[in-house]
């Protein structure tokens, strides 16, 4: 079974945490899965870790540089990379979904996982888990019903009928400049995001494709608080300054036993 794994940041966001999604799957996750370094550049270090497992790509992708080539000057797309107005930031998101989708279409995989690339890997990750996470569906999401899905995480079994057709329709989000048709308002969580063109998509196809994997209760941090928290950490925001998630960010619902979170005080 080929299992693959994706991730992408910039040269900066490397030096800063993107290493340590790199270090931590060389430690913790199974040998036989290969895990896919999406850069635009090279860091001015060069790259800190080596593994057979492990393999660094250019994003370089006439697809989405055309997209980014044709949108640089549209109004609709603010935010350019920074914090600023992040929800409309289309470019910025849309390094991600080209990487993964690139991934999962073209590298043979069976199942193909993304990890944002300030995922924290902190116990060991077996094949059997890994394929419960889908629990025999074509995909695995941390959904919240409320606002838009958090895509820190993703998992598609790519021997599934409609798999392939997924990534196709989310391409086309941005191939076809549809992205800018999503609803937009002022002072909502809509926008322009990945996660936003992910849902869109999801709206199409059957519900009972997707194993969700949030716990069962509300709460804006899902991936610590549900079934990934016992493998993984997502240090998004300003939780990378830390380098961990807070101690605040887990309900007690979550019922965290794992060693790593004892650490988190």
């Amino acid at each position: 079974m080929n299992i693959i794994i994706s991730t992408t940041f910039g040269a900066s966001g490397y030096a800063e945490y993107g290493y340590k999604v790199i270090d931590t799957f060389v430690q913790f996750w199974p040998k036989t899965t290969t895990l896919y370094v999406y850069y635009d550049t090279v860091p001015p270090t060069g790259w800190k870790t080596t593994a057979d497992n492990v393999v660094y790509v250019e994003l370089n992708i006439p697809d989405l540089n055309a997209f980014k080539e044709r949108h640089k000057h549209n109004p609709k797309q603010r935010g350019n990379g920074t914090n600023k107005d992040f929800l409309r930031d289309g470019i910025r998101f849309s390094h991600k979904v080209f990487a993964y989708a690139e991934a999962s279409m073209n590298r043979g995989a069976d199942i193909s996982v993304w990890l944002d690339g300030d995922v924290i890997t902190h116990s060991p990750v077996k094949v059997e888990d890994i394929t419960g996470w889908l629990n025999g569906k074509m995909a695995g999401a941390l959904f919240r019903p409320w606002m838009y899905t958090e895509t820190g995480f993703h998992i598609f079994d790519m021997k599934h009928k409609q798999a392939r057709f997924f990534f196709e329709q989310w391409l086309e989000y941005y191939n076809k400049d549809k992205i800018w048709n999503l609803p937009w308002a002022e002072g909502t969580k809509l926008g322009y995001t990945d996660c936003h063109t992910y849902d869109a998509v999801r709206a199409k196809m059957p519900g009972v494709l997707w194993n969700n994997l949030s716990p069962k209760f509300k709460h804006p941090h899902p991936f610590v608080n549900g079934v990934l928290g016992k493998w993984m950490d997502h240090t998004k925001g300003a939780r990378k300054n830390v380098g961990h998630s807070r101690i605040t960010d887990i309900v007690k619902e979550a019922n965290r036993t794992e060693a790593y979170w004892k650490t988190i005080t």
